[in-house]
């Protein structure tokens, strides 16, 4: 269903969400918008890809907002010259320093290259046109809302294909040559909510759930699989963001009329203790969203009932108080939340922006 992306401001909550009504006075960015996502590099410059329907296929289409700034520049369209359908997301990621290129990765099913690249070494003013850097897809399977499939590390892309199953493509940061399919990697045969992340050592972690009830993180390619939380009837949603402070882990856990949202944070190969985020009475929660910002502050947004809530930590530990950012429409599907976090440009002490991208969820059932 096409939407209008918005944006409204909330304290330090900036939000982007759907035409509906919304804690702060809205600003549209666009209109016939899907599958939006954000994400803020390390110059505080936040970046928001979406898709538009195109005769059959998809558009990709960009906009940002420089450091600081809540004005978000005019939409473009960038130049993907390939027809097919963007399922997923466009998602971005910024090379590790000293580089700033930004990388956005975009599908078009159902061609042979599947997903492609588009890169910008100017904080956005310019994207290069998409170049093909793989056979398969960037694929999830997603429980509640979507999930982080693509991370950036020295010299390499690395990139989930999560639907049947768990495997992973690399592509060099030459963006060169395309990735065959013979080269993706089988990590699991779990098919839910596959996503990664990179640690402060520049590991992968990676998160994925099951048919058992139970989501898990794995450290490594090779690494030993650790339970998150369990959830029953059905697997919830699980999402993972590594920065400076460890990886964060967020996940509904407990029963369909007892659920809670619970943190753990992930430390080397140390899974700690959960941290409830939620109190347990509340059986109407879902589509959980988690960030780790620049500096490795936690940034947590979720849907309870007819709103979407945030807190913020700064090590995980403690968290700020639950705070409404918007109001979902009081129907299913509910909306899908993207975040990215902003820190203030005036001094690394002052709290950082968080932006959510958020939309009801489409006919295709993915994220």
């Amino acid at each position: 269903m096409r939407q209008l992306l918005r944006l409204a401001a909330l304290g330090s909550l900036v939000l982007i969400a759907p035409a509906a009504a919304v804690a702060a006075a809205p600003v549209t960015i666009a209109s016939g918008a899907d599958n939006a996502w954000a994400f803020t590099d390390r110059e505080g410059t936040t970046h928001v890809a979406w898709t538009a329907p195109a005769g059959g296929g998809s558009q990709t289409f960009y906009s940002r907002a420089r450091a600081g700034a809540i004005r978000f520049e005019a939409p473009r369209q960038l130049d993907v010259p390939v027809e097919g359908t963007d399922f997923s997301s466009p998602f971005i990621v910024q090379e590790p320093a000293p580089s700033n290129r930004l990388v956005m990765v975009v599908e078009r099913c159902c061609t042979r290259p599947s997903t492609f690249a588009l890169a910008s070494s100017d904080a956005g003013t310019t994207w290069s046109t998409a170049v093909p850097i793989a056979e398969a897809s960037p694929s999830p399977n997603p429980a509640d809302g979507r999930v982080p499939l693509v991370a950036a590390r020295a010299g390499e892309l690395l990139v989930i294909s999560g639907n049947p199953s768990l495997r992973l493509f690399t592509v060099s940061a030459a963006l060169a040559p395309v990735t065959p399919l013979s080269a993706l990697v089988d990590l699991s045969p779990a098919p839910i909510d596959g996503q990664v992340t990179i640690d402060a050592s520049g590991t992968p972690v990676f998160g994925f759930a099951d048919f058992t009830e139970k989501s898990y993180v794995r450290v490594g390619a090779t690494g030993v699989d650790q339970v998150v939380a369990t959830t029953a009837p059905a697997v919830a949603g699980l999402k993972i963001s590594g920065g400076p402070r460890g990886v964060g882990v967020l996940a509904l856990t407990g029963t369909a009329t007892a659920e809670v949202l619970q943190f753990r944070l992930l430390t080397g190969t140390t899974l700690g203790a959960p941290r409830a985020l939620t109190a347990r009475a509340d059986s109407d929660q879902g589509t959980p969203f988690l960030v780790a910002d620049q500096t490795g502050r936690f940034h947590a947004a979720w849907r309870s009932g007819s709103e979407v809530l945030y807190r913020r930590s700064e090590t995980g530990a403690t968290w700020t108080p639950p705070a409404p950012s918007a109001h979902a429409r009081p129907q299913r599907p509910w909306p899908k939340i993207s975040t990215s976090a902003q820190r203030s440009s005036n001094s690394p002490e002052t709290p950082p922006t968080a932006r959510a991208t958020s939309r009801r969820r489409s006919g295709s059932g993915t994220s």
